[in-house]
């Protein structure tokens, strides 16, 4: 798994807040999400 520092280094393609990516990733371990690989499909954006 992952640490913090190597998950937000992967993230580059995206910008968050440390807000945000914090609320993100505690909804993704509340849930039990055992991988961080995911994809997010935000359909009405360009």
């Amino acid at each position: 798994m992952l640490n913090s520092k190597e998950m937000r280094d992967n993230m580059s393609a995206i910008t968050m807040s440390d807000t945000a990516y914090t609320e993100f990733k505690q909804f993704l371990d509340e849930n039990k999400v055992d991988n961080y690989n995911i994809r997010i499909n935000l359909a009405g954006i360009g």
